[in-house]
């Protein structure tokens, strides 16, 4: 008995001197099963939520992160179902074959060249209007607007029509959808540029900056979305897009202010996903799906996290500090997790978040299917045609007296607001939130008041809410007036800075007297201004 209990002891005692060898750094001990030590690498024990966000995304978590995702930090305890946590439970992807890359680390070249071309042509613009006197009245071919389009759709032509008519279903998609909805264009490629019938995509994204009145946040998004768009067509322009479709998560403002001057819709902090697709040598779609943001009005924002998750779940890397960022980065998906288009994509995205329709709460028994949803949206689309002919025909009635970019723009949305908030009436499938909350109220009067047959009452409460109604599909109107002189991007001191410096200061600057640009070669002072001739010296 005695040495039974010696020989129990030493093997206890060789255990210990084993456990005090061992790099515990690298391994912990595991079972003892039949007197055998198992040993479990580090790399494979179960993490906390915590340990997993640090080796998801290269670190603890930033405060920016835990602003996008407070839930999976509580004064540092994890609780419940958070992001992170999903992402433990769901298969991760096996194969780097399919991984998800972004753009500027994949084709460093073509990113480079898009950014250079933007830049070029931000100059470009800047020297052309470097003196505005009066608003812009007529517009070339290099500078094709809705305006253009307009007048030259009044005289038959038939390309110029159907550009206005893409218009006003865009107009309308992006005034009535906010969240759960998509659509699809087919793209022309002609010259390596990217367009719609007929016009350059990249010119008329450039006109916001021409156009628009932009604070710094609007200003850097749509610089930022026009070289996106120079990066497509740099893309395009290689083997990339033969194997992978590039897809851009356009994520809500931050900025409380931007938000409530631009229009954003706050209920559901709407996240854009676009994705372009190239399905032969000159076949090119592009697909946007809306999702929101948050799962419901009161929730926080997930939308920058699900991103992060997403693509890293994907063998990726991408971090969003700001909702800016995803605007920056474009993400290479292959086409094997793009079969079915962006609705893949959405799916993707919902699965990250948990218990969510295109981003929107949704309980356990209702319906998902993702097929049949976009089906509907197509629908959709082609049931608001009679509206779009309603506008269009309003529209061309009023072009004579119709003369600034400006102008067309915004008549073409007021007129699509109008007749929209007259539909919604009638139709409980429109949220009638879009038009703000006191045209909202009127509008669930009125379906009220229809609902009894109550006509005269019903119209009066429509006149109402026509009158209250605050809609956006597009920043043109930020700030609440139209664009002035001194309020397009290239009136904005921010644009002076791509010209560069010296030991003198900026090589460009605005002439005190005629706001012409003058641009000066390197450490040489100009004593005149190069348009006016106003002595410039100080």
């Amino acid at each position: 008995m005695r040495s039974m209990r010696l020989r129990w002891l030493l093997g206890i005692r060789r255990i210990f001197l084993l456990w005090c060898s061992l790099d515990v750094s690298h391994i912990r001990l595991g079972l003892l099963l039949k007197e055998k030590i198992h040993l479990i690498p580090k790399c494979k024990r179960e993490k906390s939520p915590i340990q997993q966000f640090s080796t998801t995304y290269g670190g603890l978590p930033s405060r920016s992160e835990i602003r996008h995702a407070p839930s999976v930090f509580l004064l540092g305890i994890h609780h419940k179902k958070t992001m992170i946590t999903q992402l433990e439970t769901q298969p991760e992807k096996l194969s780097t074959k399919n991984t998800w890359q972004l753009a500027h680390e994949l084709e460093s070249g073509a990113v480079e060249a898009a950014r250079q071309k933007t830049q070029n042509f931000l100059r470009k613009l800047a020297l052309k209007h470097s003196v505005v006197v009066e608003p812009v009245t007529e517009c070339d071919e290099q500078s094709p607007t809705l305006l253009s389009a307009l007048h030259a759709a009044n005289t038959g032509d038939s390309q110029a029509a159907e550009s206005l008519r893409i218009n006003a279903q865009t107009n309308v998609a992006e005034l009535l959808h906010k969240a759960g909805h998509q659509t699809k264009v087919e793209l022309d490629i002609k010259n390596g540029r990217l367009g719609q019938s007929g016009k350059s995509l990249a010119d008329i994204q450039a006109n916001a900056l021409r156009y628009s009145k932009l604070n710094d946040i609007m200003q850097q998004r749509t610089m930022q979305e026009l070289e996106n768009v120079h990066t497509f067509e740099e893309l395009l322009g290689g083997e990339v897009l033969d194997t992978h479709d590039a897809v851009v998560f356009s994520l809500s403002p931050e900025d409380e202010q931007t938000k409530k001057e631009y229009g954003f819709f706050t209920e559901t902090e709407t996240c854009s996903i676009q994705l372009l697709s190239k399905q032969g040598a000159d076949s090119v779609s592009l697909e946007t799906a809306l999702v929101a943001g948050k799962a419901h009005p009161t929730a926080l924002r997930h939308d920058a996290a699900a991103v992060e998750a997403l693509v890293s779940r994907n063998g990726g890397a991408i971090q969003l500090d700001n909702s800016e960022d995803s605007l920056r980065q474009i993400v290479l998906v292959p086409k094997e997790d793009t079969v079915n288009g962006v609705t893949d994509i959405v799916r993707a995205y919902d699965e990250v978040v948990g218990g969510v329709f295109y981003g929107q709460q949704v309980g356990e028994q209702e319906p998902r299917d993702y097929f049949a949803h976009a089906a509907d949206c197509q629908a959709k689309n082609a049931s608001f045609d009679v509206i779009v002919d309603e506008v269009l025909t309003q529209l061309l009635r009023e072009a004579p007296t119709i003369t600034t970019p400006t102008e067309a723009t915004k008549r073409l949305h007021k007129l699509t607001e109008q007749a929209l908030v007259k539909r919604a009436v009638n139709d409980n499938d429109i949220d009638e939130r879009v038009f703000g909350r006191q045209a909202a109220a009127y509008i669930t009067a009125a379906r009220q008041e229809v609902r009894t047959g109550n006509t005269a009452k019903s119209t009066q409460l429509l006149q109402k809410a026509v009158e209250t109604a605050v809609s956006s599909s597009c920043p043109m109107f930020g700030g609440g007036s139209e664009a002035k002189t001194g309020d397009s991007l290239i009136e904005n001191d921010p644009l002076l800075a791509l010209f560069g410096e010296d030991k003198y200061g900026s090589l460009a600057f605005r002439c005190p007297r005629s706001n012409c640009l003058n641009v000066r070669d390197p450490n040489q002072l100009i004593t005149h201004c190069q348009g006016c001739g106003t002595d410039v010296r100080c």
